[in-house]
């Protein structure tokens, strides 16, 4: 069995950047990309365990309340979304969930389908019709990109990287959708990823059914689920 702890407990260093005490600043954009704001907390669940990472903003008592809530028994998702709505409501604030699942690839992913190009410095032409990746190649990299009549269509790339873990995103040009092109270039980044010594990763929201569908016909290992939660002022 594959231990995943490594994997949880750098899960908020990969998705976030963090200040010295590892409190959330930011998400952790690629190239020069400034962050979107950081949730005013962060949970990784797997195997009703649990790793949290808080904005600074959030008060020390607040915290303890929300480990209060949660028990000391195995830790589901709704466990935690309930938490989260009793801190709103102390805190007299509405509160907004994002959660979705979180994948590594199979330990088999090394092979290429031949379906797909490999992105470098001799070939960038190929997605010219993808700028930020044209100009941001290197820390993009790996970037696998599947043609279709003469361009494009769908694209795969590194978006998040901490150490030798790294996770992907991937897009495909509106009218190409539902022909498994998403999926080749995203099996193709996994398999150079993991060539290159790295450890590919995967995740979505619930919600995004597509990006589940991918995951799905790749096989992807649900290793966790991502849950990250923000306070609003009514």
């Amino acid at each position: 069995m594959i231990d995943v702890s490594p994997l949880v407990e750098t899960r908020g260093q990969l998705l976030f950047k963090l200040a010295s005490d590892e409190s959330l600043l930011s998400t952790n954009e690629p190239a020069e990309l400034v962050g979107d704001p950081a949730p005013d907390l962060y949970v990784c669940l797997a195997d009703g365990r649990l790793r949290v990472w808080w904005a600074s903003r959030v008060p020390h008592a607040m915290r303890i309340l929300f480990q209060d809530a949660l028990g000391a028994n195995v830790v589901t998702e709704e466990a935690v979304f309930d938490a989260g709505r009793r801190l709103a409501a102390v805190m007299k604030t509405d509160v907004s969930v994002e959660s979705g699942p979180a994948f590594r690839f199979k330990d088999t992913t090394s092979q290429l389908s031949g379906e797909t190009i490999l992105i470098t410095a001799e070939n960038l032409d190929v997605i010219a019709g993808f700028p930020y990746i044209f100009k941001n190649l290197d820390p993009l990299s790996p970037c696998l990109v599947r043609v279709a009549d003469g361009v494009a269509v769908s694209v795969c790339r590194t978006v998040r990287r901490f150490g030798m873990y790294v996770e992907c995103g991937v897009d495909t040009l509106p009218g190409y959708e539902g022909h498994g092109y998403g999926s080749a270039v995203v099996h193709d980044w996994g398999a150079v990823a993991r060539q290159r010594g790295l450890v590919p990763l995967y995740s979505t929201q619930w919600a995004n059914k597509a990006s589940r569908g991918v995951a799905r016909r790749l096989g992807l290992i649900q290793y966790a689920t991502d849950i990250s939660i923000t306070f609003e002022k009514s």
